[in-house]
């Protein structure tokens, strides 16, 4: 009897648990548990059937995305300069008096240490004044001793000899001379017609040179026009897929609102026929309980009466009894079917509350996805036809353009060359005639010194003009010391080491005091960029930089020396020097190079993909994703960018963002993610331009239309997965 009583009393324990399970899960999730977690739409159970909220905002759908994780990296900020390869110095090497070259020691090209003879300049006439210097010193000191002695009959007979030989020399010198400057004209005019003959030809070649130039540049022209049009028509084409795309997915997303809205009277109606079941379920489970209740009390009743009764009425108290337990088992097998009723009505009420898709809203939902699909792609080809146009509009110079431009520089250095041949064909002056000049004079020296000597052997003794004859002598002396000083050869020679970069002369050329007789640059090579008066405050010296030369097999690591102080009134720039770390033997001066120098580092930098970055009201914004998968617009400060990843202030490291598919999002929209974007761990590039003063704003959110009536969101279940690939708690609207 007490087993009995303990199974009947079991009985209504369980039954009472499995309507306290049903219900509460009707509060927050009973689809989902009874349905297998439909992640897609579960959360719709609300207790007493309300419909699904999600605070201010109600979405019909769920728009796929691809996501990527805010990473703490490091940014380095970046200058892009273009620059030109210099020597550290230039000198030019000039001849110290006029003279005639007769030997040049380099080449261009050359290195040479410091001291090392470049060329050697010798003047021909130097000879001859030092003969007349010395002549003066003889004829002062016969003069002198003339005064102090006389001359003797043989003195005065060699002296007239001697002026008779000087007057001889003087003619025959004269007329060598003459010959000379004869001999020399037509030489000349003979170089002078080869040079203007080579004049002629250079600047021929140099007239084609630039023709081929400008034909270079007609076709560079013409070439980049039609890849220019191409780009554009393609970048048209690529903008009318997209905006046919987006038009197909605003209209697969109204056919699924329609789909929806068509389910819910016939799924409210299903709700409402299961809740009435439920409703009379539990009410035939009172009832069977109210009976089993009865049946227990009579059964005690009876048993109570069997154990006061004596032996006549035991008979019958024990029928009695049988009879209650009978009862019992009655009452109880209707409750048990009652209480299996209560559990068949509320698992129809679940199924009503959370019924599979039909085939048309499975549809609806497909097409809203492949449209999504397709404007994501249709954005990715946009974005490719918009990078195309900008590489047409700023093609790299072509290789016939650099080659054409090569070679009109050549042909102009041939036009400065020859130019230079007839300037030195046409100087008047040769070695002979120099030479044949300095005879002239020196034999003019002799004569005169011959003159006063045969004046001063015929003149009578005169010591009281010892005197200033003898500073004569002194002063004579003193002259021709000078002129000795600064005869003979000059030789120039490098005051530093470095390299000869061009000779403008040649042996046996005749050249004037100030010419230059060679070029020598620094061995030190720099990199020199003009700098805009708005970047000077963010350069300054020993910032790292690297240089890239056309061509060259690797880029040059170095650092900025300095930036000049005085600035280019009609550029409104500054002149910055790098210096390279190494000097390979490519690295050549007269080159273009490109500089990118480093102004700031950041780290530690939250960094972004650059797509993520939309600008919805007006600033620079990213679509954060809640852990509901709810997305909001935050306002964020973007810094340093490549292009591709951006470092950005206004989100924090590790937080979600959309990187792709933020087309149609507002803030509470529901996202699905399709796939996620890499993120780098370093972002080097220029910081955006405009925004270094960004000013942040509150972020804006957007309000729903639904009001919050119970349930959880449509993305939250009791269940794990589901359609929607979602997972929730299944939490009390």
């Amino acid at each position: 009897m007490k087993r009995a009583t303990w199974t009947a009393a079991r009985r209504i324990k369980v039954g009472v648990m499995v309507t306290v399970v049903v219900a509460l899960l009707g509060m927050g999730g009973a689809q989902a548990f009874a349905a297998g977690g439909h992640g897609g739409h579960g959360g719709h159970g609300g207790h007493g059937g309300h419909a699904a909220g999600h605070g201010h905002h109600r979405s019909s759908g769920v728009t796929t995305v691809e996501v990527a994780t805010a990473r703490s990296g490091r940014a380095v900020s970046q200058l892009s300069l273009s620059g030109t390869i210099v020597p550290r110095s230039t000198l030019d090497l000039s001849s110290v008096s006029a003279g005639r070259v007769v030997a040049v020691d380099v080449t261009p090209g050359q290195s040479v240490s410091a001291g090392q003879v470049v060329a050697t300049v010798t003047n021909p006439l130097s000879t001859a004044q030092v003969a007349a210097a010395d002549a003066a010193v003889r004829t002062a000191e016969g003069k002198l001793q003339a005064a102090l002695a006389g001359a003797s009959p043989t003195q005065i007979a060699v002296a007239k000899a001697g002026l008779a030989k000087a007057e001889a020399s003087l003619s025959a010198a004269q007329t060598a001379y003459q010959d000379a400057q004869a001999t020399a004209q037509a030489d000349q005019q003979s170089a002078v017609a080869d040079a203007r003959l080579n004049q002629t030809k250079a600047e021929a070649s140099l007239s084609a040179a630039q023709t081929a130039y400008q034909d270079a540049q007609a076709t560079a022209q013409a070439d980049q026009q039609s890849a220019v049009q191409n780009a554009q028509a393609n970048l048209t084409k690529a903008e009318d897929a997209l905006s046919a795309a987006q038009t197909a997915e605003q209209t697969a997303s109204t056919v699924y609102q329609d789909a929806e809205a068509q389910a819910a009277p016939d799924q409210q109606a299903a709700i409402a026929s299961a809740q009435v079941n439920l409703a009379k379920a539990e009410a035939a489970a009172t009832q069977a309980q109210a009976g089993v209740a009865s049946a227990q009390a009579a059964v005690t009743a009876d048993q109570a009466d069997s154990s006061d009764s004596d032996g006549d009425s035991n008979t019958a108290d024990a029928s009695a009894l049988s009879a209650a337990e009978g009862a019992l088992s009655v009452a109880e097998a209707n409750l048990n079917a009652a209480n299996a009723g209560v559990s068949q009505a509320q698992l129809a009420l679940s199924q009503a509350q959370s019924p599979p898709p039909s085939a048309a809203l499975a549809q609806a939902q497909a097409a809203v996805t492949q449209a999504t699909d397709t404007v994501s792609e249709d954005q990715l080809g946009v974005t490719q036809a918009q990078l195309a146009l900008s590489q047409a509009q700023s093609p790299p110079p072509s290789a016939a353009l650099a080659q054409a431009q090569a070679a009109v520089s050549q042909a102009q250095l041939g036009v400065q060359q020859a130019n230079l041949a007839l300037s030195q064909a046409e100087s008047p002056i040769t070695s002979a005639v120099n030479q044949a000049g300095a005879a002239v004079g020196e034999a003019q020296a002799g004569l005169t010194l011959a003159q006063a000597q045969a004046a001063a052997s015929e003149a009578p003794a005169n010591p009281s003009a010892a005197v200033p004859l003898a500073d004569s002598v002194a002063q004579a002396e003193a002259q021709a010391g000078i002129v000795k000083a600064t005869a003979g050869e000059g030789t120039i020679a490098a005051p530093f080491a470095g390299t000869v970069t061009a000779v403008p002369v040649v042996v046996g050329q005749n050249v004037g005091a100030g010419t230059t007789l060679a070029v020598l640059e620094a061995s030190q090579l720099t990199v020199q960029a003009p700098l805009a008066e708005q970047d000077i405050a963010l350069v300054h010296s020993d910032q790292p930089a690297t240089m890239t030369i056309p061509g060259a097999p690797s880029a040059l690591s170095g650092t900025v020396a300095g930036v000049s102080v005085a600035g280019n009134p009609s550029s409104l720039s500054f002149t910055v020097t790098v210096t390279p770390s190494s000097e390979p033997s490519w690295l050549l001066a007269g080159e273009s190079a490109a500089l990118e120098i480093t102004t700031q580092t950041f780290s530690p930098a939250v960094i972004v993909p650059a797509e993520s970055i939309v600008s919805l009201s007006g600033a620079p914004q990213v679509f954060e994703i809640a852990a509901n998968h709810t997305v909001k617009l935050v306002n964020v400060k973007p810094g340093v960018t490549d292009g591709t990843a951006t470092m950005v202030s206004g989100v924090p490291a590790g937080a979600k963002v959309v990187a792709v598919g933020q087309t149609y999002l507002a803030s509470g929209a529901r996202v699905r993610s399709t796939g996620t974007v890499p993120v780098p761990s370093t972002v080097s590039g220029t910081a955006v331009a405009g925004l270094a003063n960004a000013t942040l704003v509150a972020p804006s959110t957007a309000a729903g239309s639904g009001k919050k009536t119970g349930g959880s969101s449509g993305l939250v279940g009791a269940g794990g997965g589901g359609s929607g690939g979602f997972m929730g708690s299944g939490k009390k609207g």
